[in-house]
């Protein structure tokens, strides 16, 4: 995580990705491990964010190929500036039809007492064309590694990957659900849940999965519209809360 990270959103402002973008990760009650589950990224300032829904919730054992069981408790490792936040995770919920979800942070203070708060990015909910180039930031092949008895040392390998479109799937094609963008980027094991960014720098899609290793590489994208009808309150979706100001939503296509 010392690499520096800079990327210009389309509004003008400068982020660092590695505070936007982090890793997910659920402690194992049985085994007492600490396990890294792939990616997420802010969406409001606050500590509500986006990932791909597969990546919340475990194996079953009995059948791998479906995850049924939430993965907790949740947390996610924040970085601001030099310094590294383990913050967990509230509550998460989920689109039942399509491979995202999103998620809210237990509020944290700093030294001084002041709440945390955290950069955010917009969401795009047009769909790419063929041959839009895409991009994502995510951390695969990232590992907690056992240094003893109770501890841990996370080995987190962020990074850049670049592609394009090649083809919108309307259909239910093998375990993805609805809609999805293929792409010929690179995804790896860990970069599940990552953003999928447009050259304006928002927020179109989350990976859900791929084949970095085919030739050219094949990914699946999960477009970042499905998450508008996440239920997050009683009364409230996530795009109660785009209209709200709460999170930035563009219905560019």
């Amino acid at each position: 995580m010392k690499k520096d990270y800079k990327f210009q959103q389309a509004n003008g402002r400068i982020y660092n990705a590695n505070e936007l973008i982090f890793p997910i990760c659920y402690v194992d009650k049985y085994t007492r491990n600490l396990v890294f589950l792939g990616t997420g990224t802010f969406i409001n300032s606050e500590g509500g964010f986006v990932t791909a829904k597969h990546v919340m919730f475990v194996k079953n054992k009995f059948n791998p190929l479906k995850r049924d069981k939430p993965a907790w408790p949740l947390f996610i490792i924040q970085s601001i500036g030099n310094e590294r936040h383990i913050r967990q995770v509230e509550r998460i919920d989920v689109n039942p039809n399509s491979d995202v979800g999103v998620g809210l942070l237990v509020e944290k203070l700093d030294n001084d007492g002041n709440r945390i708060t955290n950069p955010k990015l917009a969401i795009n909910t047009g769909i790419p064309k063929k041959k839009d180039v895409v991009k994502t930031f995510a951390y695969p092949n990232s590992e907690f590694v056992r240094t003893s008895k109770n501890d841990f040392e996370g080995d987190f390998i962020p990074d850049w990957f670049q592609g394009e479109v090649t083809e919108i799937i309307t259909e239910q094609r093998g375990f993805y659900q609805g809609e999805i963008i293929q792409s010929n980027m690179p995804v790896d094991g860990g970069a599940s849940g990552g953003p999928v960014l447009n050259l304006k720098g928002e927020i179109i899609a989350v990976n859900s999965g791929g084949d970095p290793n085919s030739n050219p590489p094949i990914s699946s994208l999960t477009p970042i519209r499905n998450i508008l009808s996440i239920q997050v309150t009683e009364k409230m979706t996530i795009k109660d809360l785009g209209n709200a100001g709460v999170i930035t939503i563009k219905e560019e296509e």
